[in-house]
């Protein structure tokens, strides 16, 4: 007999010396001896007596009675733990009873002195205490925000009414209250950062004044403190009428802040501005009390520019600013006298005598001689010539009983000639597309007009006899077909104008005589022309001193309007001549007539003279000034027949130099179109 067998054997006579026989083993527990009936408990069923693996219900021989009984617990909820209050006594234990008897509520099979408690109110570990330590804290949430006071927590499962699981409150009775609310100016901390309206309050600025604009130190808060303001950009904080949108007011100051007094007014009281002299240039003077541009009298003027007005209201216009540029001397060698220079489109001829000849040259725009040498011209010493564009250029001079006339070509050549056999003393000519008109003095000092075709180059009109004279005789062209002629009357007391239109036998002639202090001695005159029948003139006088000497001048804008005169005093001029010359010239350009003149240092002529200009303007009358004088190389020997030329031109002399040759000086303060 194995152990096993005798082990088995003593068990089974033990338990039925004491027990009931158990009822007889199925065949399932025959067949395994070691299996546990079906009803048995668990392995891990604390109440379980006995052997493991030892069935009560075998039946062994010779078992020793059951003296003990055990007790048994109902487990209907099959957790391992019995119902304390369901209990049986027997040595066998009966199906669905255990030996553990502490159950504490056996329909709950999660209900056991080892179950995990559950927030559900149900003592899971059958300690008598329900969901303890599982439990969550609640907060009361009284203003309802969601978020609730840390001071009034609740233990439960879930949240009670009035209840929230967030304790960050800081006012639980303030519904705006809470993190994250934002943050309103009001003095309450809305947004529980323990800081008071951050970031919502606004800046204040000092307002001494009261005028509701502050300026200087500021201050954070959410309503203006006293002395304080919203505004900004007070620009005078101690006057309450001077502030941003303020009425500007006539006083010196910024009344309205925005950086600029008085500008509601034409200047700033008591301030330096612009105004207009007696003369009508800009000045300066002080802005009246009424915030007013001070009148001319109390304008200053300013001092002198170069820009063709009298800009310091002297009287004088550009002086003491222009300038001569540097002389260039041409042709050397030969001592020329008695200029007269024409234009030539944007260039010029000119032409001197010297030697018992006359002789041509040509120049630049600048003055500069071009095209080589003089050319020779037929001519003595009393000869004009006249250009009208680039398409005629006529030429004439008086010999002892016949005046021969030419058309030149651009280089001087002699295209046509014709010899009038006339005795005259002095000659001009004006030429046009068709005519050459040509005034002489003839005897008993009559001036007389001629015209003749340049198409046929006939005789077409004349004479015609306009006056007389003693003196030099100067002619203008106006328009084409019309001239303007002046001269002296024998007397020398009056300078005569005559205004003769058309070409044929019987002109239109109109007079006009202009007085003189003292007698006339030169005389020039131009016109504006483009149909224009105005005329300035001017002449030289010779009084009874040195002092009476000057320069006179008068501008008609039309023959019948009234002469608008002046002077130039020039220091002496020539004394009466032997013989007829140049010694005034006039051109014009636009508005502006450009005068030059030669006058002597001293008496008697002969000694050395200086050329001076002066510029005649049209400008709500005429006004004159003198440029300067030429001073640097420009004195030179005033002979009986020597003269001077004026092309407006950049105020361009033309005169013989000292030592021969032939030069021209332009004064300006910048170049003249």
């Amino acid at each position: 007999m194995s152990l096993r067998h005798v082990h088995h054997t003593l068990l089974a006579l033990a338990l039925v010396s004491g027990c009931e026989m158990a009822p007889e083993p199925s065949d399932a527990s025959r067949a395994s001896p070691d299996a546990a009936p079906a009803d048995a408990a668990r392995p891990d069923d604390a109440g379980d007596a006995g052997p493991v693996g030892v069935d009560a219900r075998v039946s062994l021989p010779d078992a020793a009675p059951c003296e003990s009984p055990p007790t048994w617990y109902r487990d209907r909820d099959r957790d391992g733990f019995g119902d304390p209050a369901a209990a049986l006594t027997q040595c066998a234990r009966p199906d669905g009873y255990v030996a553990d008897g502490s159950d504490c509520d056996d329909d709950c099979a999660s209900c056991a002195p080892t179950g995990v408690e559950r927030c559900d109110g149900v003592d899971q570990d059958c300690d008598g205490m329900t969901d303890e330590g599982v439990q969550r804290s609640f907060y009361a949430d009284r203003d309802g925000d969601g978020h609730g006071d840390r001071d009034a927590p609740m233990l439960a499962c879930t949240a009670p009414a009035g209840f929230v699981d967030d304790s960050s409150d800081c006012d639980d009775a303030c519904a705006a209250c809470h993190p994250g609310a934002a943050e309103a100016c009001d003095g309450v901390d809305q947004d529980c950062d323990l800081a008071v309206d951050e970031g919502v309050q606004s800046t204040f600025h000092r307002d001494a004044d009261g005028d509701g604009w502050g300026a200087g130190a500021t201050t954070l808060a959410c309503a203006a403190p006293a002395g304080f303001a919203a505004m900004a950009g007070d620009c005078d904080d101690a006057a309450a009428r001077r502030h941003p949108g303020a009425a500007e007011v006539c006083d010196g100051a910024d009344d309205d802040c925005d950086g600029a007094p008085d500008q509601t007014f034409a200047c700033v009281q008591g301030a330096t501005t612009s105004c207009t002299t007696t003369c009508g240039s800009t000045g300066t003077g002080r802005c009246t009390a009424a915030c007013g541009v001070p009148g001319p009298s109390a304008c200053a003027p300013p001092v002198e520019t170069c820009n063709f007005r009298d800009d310091d209201c002297d009287g004088l216009r550009d002086e003491g600013v222009w300038e001569w540029n540097a002389p260039t001397i041409e042709a050397a060698g030969r001592a020329y006298d008695r200029p007269v220079v024409v234009e030539w489109g944007s260039a010029r001829r000119s032409f001197w005598y010297a030697d018992g000849q006359v002789w041509g040259f040509e120049h630049s725009a600048t003055g500069a001689v071009t095209g080589g040498a003089p050319t020779a011209v037929t001519g003595t010493r009393i000869f004009h010539a006249a250009s009208f564009g680039t398409h005629s250029l006529v030429f004439a001079s008086v010999f002892s009983s016949y005046v021969i006339l030419q058309r030149l070509s651009s280089d001087l050549r002699v295209r046509w000639s014709t010899t009038i056999p006339i005795s005259a003393s002095q000659v001009r000519v004006t030429v046009d597309r068709d005519s050459v008109y040509l005034y002489t003095v003839e005897s008993a000092g009559r001036v007389r007009r001629r015209v003749y075709r340049l198409t046929d180059h006939a005789y077409q009109a004349g004479p015609l006899e306009l006056g007389r004279t003693a003196r030099p005789i100067a002619v203008a062209q106006a328009s084409p077909g019309s001239d303007v002629v002046a001269f002296s009357r024998l007397d020398l007391g009056e300078v005569e104008l005559r205004w003769v239109q058309g070409a044929g036998a019987s002109p239109t002639v109109t007079s006009r005589t202009l007085p003189s202090a003292n007698p006339v001695m030169e005389v020039a005159v131009e016109t504006r022309g483009g149909g224009t029948p105005d005329a300035m003139v001017a002449w030289s006088t010779r009084g009874g001193a040195a002092s009476d000497s000057e320069i006179r001048y008068g501008y008609l804008s039309s023959p019948s309007a009234v002469a608008v005169a002046g002077r130039v005093t020039t220091g002496t001029t020539p004394n009466d001549p032997p013989d007829a010359t140049q010694r005034l010239g006039i051109d014009v350009q636009g508005d502006r007539f450009f005068l030059g003149v030669v006058h002597t240092s001293a008496f008697p002529v002969g000694d050395t003279g200086t050329p001076r200009a002066f510029q005649l303007f049209l400008d709500g009358g005429v006004r004159v000034f003198e440029v300067t004088r030429v001073d640097a190389g420009g004195a030179f020997h005033t002979a009986a027949f020597e003269g001077l030329a004026v092309t407006y031109a950049q105020a361009r002399l033309w005169y013989a130099p000292p030592g021969g040759g032939v030069a021209s000086r332009w004064a300006n303060c910048f170049s003249l179109p």
